[in-house]
């Protein structure tokens, strides 16, 4: 029988903002993958159907908040290894 420890050291970081999403062109509905960091970054994607700008908008930063959130739940929860 053997053990499995982990230690959590410094800020943990899931990745979340790297993974990829599908956005939609408000214009011409094509949907586009970006990833979530792009969108937090407030990036201005362009999109392959129609050619227009679309910049995402991170009002009152919510989203970042949300991530820092859920990284801080998955900290505590290895906490106990």
């Amino acid at each position: 029988m053997f053990k499995i420890s982990t230690k959590v050291t410094g800020d943990f970081d899931l990745g979340i903002d790297k993974q990829w999403v599908e956005i939609s062109c408000p214009q011409c509905l094509l949907e586009e993958s970006v990833q979530i960091k792009d969108l937090l970054n407030e990036k201005l994607i362009i999109c392959r159907g129609c050619k227009i700008l679309i910049r995402p908008v991170d009002e009152w930063d919510d989203a970042k908040r949300q991530i820092k959130k859920i990284n801080e739940q998955f900290k505590n929860i290895f906490k106990g290894f």
